[in-house]
């Protein structure tokens, strides 16, 4: 499977086309960036994830019974 991967890879950068597309500053930094923000949220979700879990999951459980309040 490995070979396969590694093979179909190598062809790709072996058999390559013109593409006469321009990348401008301003487009290679907004791709970086957001490899930059990818990166960072894997680092933080890692981290700690329950954590993360709980906490999403009391504010939607403090939100819904705000509206059901709200409704009676």
């Amino acid at each position: 499977m490995k070979k396969k991967i590694i093979l179909s890879i190598s062809l790709i950068f072996i058999f390559t086309n013109k593409s006469y597309a321009y990348l401008d500053p301003v487009s290679g930094t907004f791709i970086i960036q957001g490899l930059i923000a990818l990166i960072a949220t894997i680092i933080f979700y890692i981290r700690n994830p329950k954590k993360i879990f709980y906490d999403l999951k009391k504010y939607f459980n403090k939100k819904l019974n705000k509206d059901k309040d709200k409704i009676n």
